[in-house]
């Protein structure tokens, strides 16, 4: 979930206005995801609202139903960022953005603080490859953990035509969360997610389309007194992500 909404909006070339409406639809193991966010550059600085909501399948599934109740305090979601956009007449772009966070129907505990920072390079005339790289922290108004999820996705044009263009290319991501220690806990708990797949982004008068098939490793770690116990997990089925922005 934190690796959809670190994903930052969709970058502008220079001189172009920054007025931009998003949804897309994710897949996460047993549960569906959707989202919409709204973006307003108001020149010092541009702001992003942004809500999800994630229903959960296979209900008479083991699996699923402990997914299911393990997220029952994080069917919604809704946020809001601050930050500031700027890029040269290269193409190349950063983004620095403060956000919060609020998972629904949860308690207090579960809102966020996130920082972000989004740098990259478009596809120019005479550069057919674009580079994205986002950096996001996240930690929790209430103290307890913190996750840490960085992500790389470059793409080359194969087709450029004057009423649409199509880039393939690949995306990495990571992520790392960690639980505080606590005086009198029994055990620690420390959680990675390693992701890879292609990407094909499609950009049209009527705004830009990203597909994302993204196949997923799990590694758990529970740190004892005695032992390190390390779970891993890789899924045959990639997860699969669309999003559409419309600029206006």
């Amino acid at each position: 979930m934190f690796e959809e909404f670190g994903g930052d909006p969709a970058p502008t070339q220079e001189n172009e206005r920054r007025l931009l409406a998003a949804f897309g639809l994710s897949n996460h193991r047993d549960a569906v995801s959707s989202s919409l966010s709204g973006t307003a550059d108001f020149k010092l600085f541009e702001l992003r609202l942004h809500a999800s909501q994630r229903f959960f399948l296979q209900a008479g599934d083991a699996q699923a139903q402990f997914v299911e109740n393990d997220l029952s305090q994080a069917r919604s979601t809704v946020g809001a960022e601050i930050a500031r956009y700027a890029i040269s007449s290269r193409g190349v772009y950063g983004r620095f953005a403060l956000g919060f966070l609020n998972f629904l129907p949860s308690s207090s505990k579960q809102r966020w603080i996130q920082l972000g920072l989004n740098t990259g390079i478009l596809t120019q005339p005479d550069l057919p490859w674009s580079t994205h790289l986002h950096l996001g922290f996240h930690f929790p108004i209430h103290p307890g953990q913190s996750l840490l999820d960085i992500s790389l996705r470059t793409s080359r044009m194969i087709a450029d035509k004057p009423s649409w263009a199509l880039e393939f290319g690949g995306m990495l991501h990571w992520s790392y969360r960690i639980f505080a220690q606590e005086p009198k806990a029994v055990a620690n708990y420390e959680h990675m997610l390693f992701s890879v797949g292609p990407v094909m982004r499609l950009r049209t008068s009527m705004g830009t389309g990203n597909l994302f098939m993204l196949w997923r490793l799990w590694i758990d770690k529970e740190i004892t007194a005695s032992n390190v116990f390390q779970p891993s997990e890789l899924r045959a089925v990639p997860d699969l992500s669309f999003s559409w922005t419309l600029k206006f």
